[in-house]
């Protein structure tokens, strides 16, 4: 049991050099995410609040476990259970610290390169010489390059007449929220 819980201070050692390699390249603006599973539910943190977060999962996980896989509790347990637990356990901390870091690094580096991109290319000479029919390129109905006569795509969600390549019957698109609103024969059955 004590390379069970050796093997877990290595990982939980590899939190703490993640975070300090985050501490270190990460812009100081950066929000760290604080993940429940998925993205959806991602509690996005100020750097140094974030990195002490997932420090702070790591320590209470390793000391949950660690406590559970050498209490006489597990006794009984099958000794590769016992051995697995703790180190499986502090292995998926570290990978989702690992992702919430990565994830972190892409979200600044987007936002850095938002801020460099530039903002008009129009000189103050073209705006001055636009007619009053055509409008401005900030007004709203510039703004729409959509054409309105065009046919919803399957992407929108909107019911097409081609077949879904899922399920080979017409309605709506594989990938649409709501598959049975779509489909005539399952929309009866809906109560």
């Amino acid at each position: 049991m004590v390379a069970a819980v050796v093997i877990a201070a290595v990982f939980l050692l590899g939190m703490v050099a993640a975070a300090g390699y985050a501490a270190r390249t990460l812009p100081s603006g950066a929000r760290v995410p604080l993940h429940a599973g998925t993205p959806e539910h991602s509690v996005w943190l100020a750097k140094p609040v974030g990195l002490a977060a997932w420090l702070g999962v790591g320590a209470a996980a390793f000391a949950a476990f660690a406590a559970l896989t050498l209490s006489s509790l597990a006794a009984n347990w099958e000794q590769s259970t016992r051995f697995v637990l703790l180190p499986g356990v502090m292995l998926v901390v570290l990978a989702a610290e690992a992702s919430a870091i990565i994830v972190a690094e892409r979200q600044a580096a987007s936002a850095d390169a938002a801020a460099l991109a530039p903002e008009s290319t129009e000189s103050p000479a073209t705006e001055s010489t636009e007619s009053p029919t055509t409008g401005s390129a900030d007004s709203p109905a510039a703004e729409s390059t959509e054409d309105p006569t065009a046919a919803p795509s399957p992407s929108d969600g909107a019911p097409t007449d081609s077949p879904d390549p899922a399920t080979g019957s017409p309605g709506l698109a594989a990938d649409s929220p709501d598959p049975v609103a779509g489909s005539p024969d399952l929309a009866e059955a809906q109560p």
